[in-house]
């Protein structure tokens, strides 16, 4: 009962994000990407070694509905695991690539657009920071900032090293969750304030109603 209660939580979740773009921000057929937390295998280092159901589940929830509203192609960058830091474990116990994997192959989506953080961090980055340079007032890129910001931070950092500044202007991020805005798995670590500090405050923000409790 419980698996199923938190998968119908991620499901409604991600539906108001759908209907947040559609509804509320504009949005018209554009780019999508998504950057989702959780690990593949415990990281000792930090008082929550492991990723939640919750997790494994949305990313399923959000791809059965962008595939039943035929949005296979607007998405164009999907990372997971984006824990930095956090070691990688064995794929067949990778709860969040088996999600994604099934997602994949069940509703036709590109896997080149899909990056395991722990062990794709460059290629994750270089993806996202590249849509982000794409971006343009006529071809914004709607960003679902489903995990903790230091990987967006580091993949806006490259975005800039692009020459890309001007172009964050038109990334539009939604968030459901200020605790993952806020919350640093390393002292390290970056938070959403960071990186709008980063590009200038030029990245648009939306925040639906908190999921997090």
């Amino acid at each position: 009962m419980k698996s199923k209660t938190v998968f119908i939580i991620a499901i409604c979740m991600q539906l108001t994000f759908i209907k947040s773009f559609s509804q509320g921000w504009d949005y018209n057929n554009n780019r999508i990407a998504v950057s989702a937390d959780g690990n593949s295998a415990p990281d000792y280092a930090h008082k929550w070694a492991i990723g939640d159901p919750d997790d494994w589940g949305a990313n399923a929830a959000i791809l059965a509905i962008l595939a039943k509203l035929e949005m296979q192609d607007k998405l164009v960058h999907y990372s997971y695991n984006n824990f930095i830091e956090a070691p990688a474990g064995p794929d067949g116990k990778n709860q969040n690539k088996l999600s994604c994997d099934g997602g994949i192959i069940r509703w036709h989506f590109d896997a080149d657009n899909f990056y395991d953080v722990t062990t794709q961090l460059e290629e994750a980055k270089n993806s996202l920071a590249k849509e982000m340079v794409k971006s343009t007032a006529n071809d914004p890129l709607y960003f679902l900032h489903a995990g903790l910001s230091e990987f967006v931070y580091q993949a806006v950092e490259r975005a800039i090293e692009l020459g890309g500044l001007e172009n964050l202007k038109y990334v539009k991020l939604v968030s459901h969750s200020g605790f993952n805005e806020n919350h640093k798995r390393r002292d390290w670590h970056h938070t959403w304030g960071d990186i709008q500090k980063l590009c200038g405050n030029r990245i648009q923000y939306h925040k639906i109603k908190d999921q997090n409790a």
